[in-house]
């Protein structure tokens, strides 16, 4: 597609229900500035865990990178996935995309999505 560094909005990983297919879905905008060549590497964890246990391993992966975005899912009865998309490289000099040092996280939750966006 043509995309460069600086042009990915973020990175989502969902399923259509237990057991169904793995999907990743990107966004972007070639209007936003053109940051150098597109390297995208991840961290994963595919575990059978809390969310808050996901959560806090993603924010430690995070640490040092120039992170596009974090994003989970359930994979299997037992299992849920969980991806730390980032950056391979330092940011070009004059960036404004500083490398994350302190990532915490924060969790909603509610009986529908929209209630949990709120929270």
């Amino acid at each position: 597609a043509g995309v460069r560094r600086g042009q990915v909005l973020g990175i989502d990983a969902h399923n259509s229900g237990e057991g169904g297919q793995a999907i990743l879905s990107a966004y972007y905008d070639m209007a936003l500035p053109d940051l150098g060549e597109l390297e995208i590497a991840y961290e994963v964890q595919n575990i059978s865990s809390s969310w808050a246990a996901l959560y806090e391993g993603a924010a430690g992966q995070a640490q040092g990178r120039d992170v596009i975005s974090m994003t989970g899912s359930i994979n299997t009865r037992e299992r849920s996935v969980f991806y730390v998309f980032y950056y391979q490289g330092d940011p070009p000099a004059g960036s404004q995309r500083p490398c994350l040092d302190h990532v915490e996280f924060v969790e909603g939750r509610s009986g529908s999505w929209n209630g949990a966006a709120r929270e």
